[in-house]
């Protein structure tokens, strides 16, 4: 779609990425979805006032959910590169 060889896309990933990239990835997916759970999962329990009250949990839900997402990525992000900065080199 954008006019990157294929082939060369899946050359270049093989060869340059590495288990900690793999599991890194896998690991923030984990950890993103339990924080939503946990989040919508609240807010849908504490819902109080009917359909109102509802639609009013899912929009905070929402709104905490992108909140917590970006927290998390901010404290995720860094202490991976930091804790595998050998890792964190072009080759």
């Amino acid at each position: 779609m954008v006019g990157v060889n294929p082939g060369a896309f899946v050359a270049s990933f093989f060869t340059q990425g590495t288990l900690v990239d793999l599991f890194g990835g896998e690991i923030k997916c984990i950890l993103f979805g339990a924080l939503v759970a946990a989040i919508c999962i609240y807010k849908g329990i504490s819902a109080k006032g009917g359909a109102e009250g509802v639609a009013r949990a899912v929009h905070s839900g929402v709104v905490w959910c992108f909140v917590g997402i970006q927290a998390l990525e901010y404290l995720y992000t860094p202490t991976v590169l930091a804790l595998f900065h050998s890792q964190n080199v072009l080759r």
